[in-house]
């Protein structure tokens, strides 16, 4: 296979874009030449899945970092890198990772970064911090593309308290975005899918890290930063900086997807967040309610009007807009009709919106549900409608359903684009004669109409 060893870069990349794995190692094996033109391919997507519980599978991760100790051009090799936490039960003690060579070259690595609190990152790193390990391979890794961290951090015992430290990761993103030009530090200037979590985060989200404003925000804003999917809380004060401090990246922001997973950000702040995003494409956000949206600093439950007056700032683009509202306290006193006592309303200015997935409660409030209003509130734009059933009973399945079944009538000379019409319900609380009802209604007309089955939890959360 000596030929191999003359190919160009860009050709051994298509070639073992092709390749399993394992193949790409056996053509290391032949030859040096070969193992010089495909080791890098080896790095191009490193995705690793830790056991939370097993001590053992934490070593891979330790000896990437060892790797790039000792050969700092791997870090130039890796586009792609995901980490995955799974597992439940106690978190086992790790130490003694790194050898007293190892933690002295971390120490100048660190240095190079000018990252604050270097000792606590070294003590971290000895005692096989997680958290820390990966937040010390990111900020080697300056040609990195794209980063999925569905990782939760929780203290060593079975109750899964969550760890309340400020999160390294989001230190090494704060650096990046706002330290001084001139410092050697990785500005990520190449990443521009940021996935933490992502869609696919395998654990309770009740696991994840609370993740306020001020501590993850920089990572919306880093340079060429294109999609973020990110978990953002509502601050304990009102009174936030860092719109102040983040001002100025963000006037060049090439944010063109936003998701909020899981957040609980209040309509005022999501409401700041979007004045730095005028050329959003994509919004999707997941709003959890809780206890705290009962406090003085946070709205009472979904404020639409308040949010459709945000969404202006991206009225010329915004193409996909999906709203979900989580309740996330069985024990909160108050009726679930309290949280939803103000509805976006219509959307017929967004002149470009093609897809929608939101509740008729969401959109329309309970007591104004009917498929002639759902009509009106619509775009013309409109290619793709998803309709959520609220999970909460605001809205009475009899209610819901009538509107989705008379919706046809209504669309078919008020909206010329509208392709498909997804419902998402409990089909075991509709019953099957419901749904039958409507796959027939829609049967004869130019819409596509699909079911998809949810369920909901004692105390109204959503889950597969």
């Amino acid at each position: 296979m000596s030929y191999l060893a003359n190919l160009s870069p860009e050709l051994c990349r298509s070639i073992a874009a092709y390749l399993h794995l394992s193949h790409i190692l056996e053509l290391c094996a032949t030859s040096k030449s070969c193992h010089a033109k495909f080791e890098p391919e080896l790095y191009r997507d490193i995705r690793w899945t830790y056991f939370h519980s097993q001590k053992a599978t934490s070593k891979p991760i330790h000896q990437l970092l060892s790797k790039i100790l000792r050969r700092p051009q791997i870090s130039g090799w890796v586009q792609k890198f995901a980490v995955n936490e799974t597992g439940f039960g106690p978190k086992p003690r790790v130490g003694n990772v790194f050898s007293s060579a190892e933690l002295t070259l971390l120490r100048s690595l660190l240095d190079d970064t000018s990252i604050p609190d270097i000792d606590g990152w070294i003590d971290e790193l000895r005692e096989g911090s997680l958290e820390t390990i990966i937040a010390t391979i990111l900020s080697q890794l300056r040609e990195v593309r794209s980063l999925t961290l569905d990782v939760f951090f929780r203290h060593d015992d079975d109750c899964a308290y969550l760890t309340d430290e400020q999160s390294r990761i989001s230190q090494l993103f704060e650096q990046s975005v706002l330290a001084p030009e001139g410092l050697p530090i990785n500005r990520f200037l190449h990443l521009k899918d940021l996935s933490w979590p992502s869609e696919a985060f395998p654990g309770p989200h009740c696991f994840l890290r609370r993740s306020e404003l001020p501590t993850v925000m920089p990572a919306m804003f880093l340079p060429a930063i294109e999609s973020a999917a990110l978990k953002v809380d509502q601050p304990g004060t009102t009174q936030h900086d860092i719109f102040d401090r983040i001002q100025e990246v963000a006037q060049s922001s090439r944010l063109e997807v936003l998701k909020l997973r899981h957040s609980s950000i209040n309509d005022r702040t999501l409401a700041r967040i979007l004045t730095f995003t005028p050329a959003l494409k994509i919004l999707d956000i997941e709003f959890d309610r809780d206890m705290s949206c009962l406090d003085d600093t946070a709205a009472p439950g979904f404020h639409g009007t308040s949010l459709q007056a945000s969404l202006a700032t991206c009225l010329s683009s915004l193409e996909s807009l999906r709203i979900l509202c989580h309740i996330n306290d069985p024990l909160l006193e108050v009726p679930w009709s309290s949280f939803f006592t103000c509805p976006l309303g219509s959307l017929a200015a967004f002149e470009h919106l093609v897809n929608l997935e939101i509740s008729l409660t969401l959109l329309l409030g309970s007591d104004k549900i009917s498929s002639e209003r759902l009509a009106e509130a619509l775009p013309q734009s409109l290619m793709h409608l998803g309709i959520r059933e609220d999970g909460y009973g605001v809205a009475s399945v009899d209610t819901t359903n009538e509107a989705i079944r008379d919706f046809p009538a209504q669309a078919d000379p008020m909206m010329p684009f509208l392709k498909t019409v997804s419902v998402f319900l409990d089909t075991e609380r509709w019953g099957e004669e419901r749904i039958t009802q409507m796959r027939d209604i829609y049967a004869p007309t130019r819409f596509d109409f699909t079911v998809h089955h949810i369920q909901w939890g004692a105390d109204g959360g959503e889950f597969d």
